[in-house]
């Protein structure tokens, strides 16, 4: 049987082999142990396939950042070189006045109220960069896309949360679709025309 000097608090104390004892917390038994790894189907191996391949020649675009201050929002790249970020955007241009602009109207059409909206911002800087653009005007395009798209999108469901028939006409078909024109003609019955 071994001895052993051990120090504890500052008192020599000699232990042998049979007093020493692990004194670390007890490990956990692992919840997996025993189960059987998942194995993806061959259809959905075919898909993430797709995937990798889809994402491996999608345009290299970082991320936007928005900063809400207390005057104003700011705009810009979230990747260490702005210029180089500007240009991996892959909106169809080489201007930085039409990617202000177009960043500035894309933050503006995803905001709720004062605040930017950075996810919705992401959001459809993706469907621009998506769509390709080879020039301005299909990179302008692909924003109004993007910026219906959303706008759609908030109307549905604000539409989906109405109550009545008054809140679903004051609240929705105006704003959903400003060249309608609603009207009551006497009695209960309601009529819509469509301006051309």
């Amino acid at each position: 049987m071994a001895q052993y000097l051990v120090v504890l608090g500052g008192m020599p104390l000699e232990v042998t082999d049979l007093e020493i004892r692990d004194l670390s917390p007890p490990k956990k038994p692992d919840p997996d142990a025993g189960k059987q790894k998942y194995e993806p189907t061959e259809r959905e191996t075919t898909a993430l396939d797709r995937y990798r391949a889809q994402k491996a020649t999608a345009p290299a675009a970082p991320r936007m950042k928005v900063t809400n201050g207390k005057k104003a929002a700011s705009v810009a790249p979230d990747h260490p070189d702005k210029p180089l970020a500007c240009a991996l955007q892959a909106v169809g241009t080489v201007s930085v006045d039409f990617m202000n602009g177009l960043l500035r109207q894309l933050a503006n059409a995803g905001s709720h109220g004062r605040q930017l909206d950075e996810d919705a911002l992401n959001f459809m800087l993706s469907v621009v960069i998506d769509i390709k653009p080879k020039d301005q005007l299909e990179a302008m395009l692909a924003a109004q896309m993007a910026a219906i798209h959303t706008a759609t999108m908030t109307f549905a469901r604000r539409l989906a949360h109405v109550e009545t028939i008054d809140q679903q006409d004051s609240q929705a078909l105006p704003a959903c679709f400003p060249f309608v024109r609603t009207g009551m003609m006497p009695g209960p019955r309601r009529f819509i025309a469509v301006e051309s």
